[in-house]
């Protein structure tokens, strides 16, 4: 999302994540004062503003993304790819069930 190389617009974001874009305007705001995203005019649409991770934002990115991995890795341990494939796509069905009532 944010930690690829091009800037992307907020509604992008707000498509990207299914979160209602009210409370995407408020994290970004957050992470902008932060230090962790950068918000730019989009020079192709006035209406429209360019998010980008900054130098900051793309450390704690990493570390992040390292934690995770490790908490993922733990718990499928002893798990076959075959049974964490499909315990993913399950899961990925239930995120989007809830997310449509």
């Amino acid at each position: 999302m944010l930690h690829h190389p091009r800037a992307i617009v907020q509604r992008e974001l707000v498509d990207m994540m299914d979160i209602d874009r009210h409370r995407i305007s408020r994290v970004v705001k957050d992470m902008v004062a932060l230090g962790w995203l950068e918000m730019k005019p989009n020079p192709e649409s006035k209406r429209e503003n360019l998010l980008s991770i900054t130098a900051e934002g793309k450390e704690l990115f990493d570390i992040i993304a390292k934690c995770a991995g490790s908490v993922l890795e733990r718990a499928f341990e002893g798990c076959t790819p075959e049974e964490r494939e499909i315990t993913e796509n399950v899961l990925q069905k239930v995120i989007y069930n809830l997310s449509e009532s």
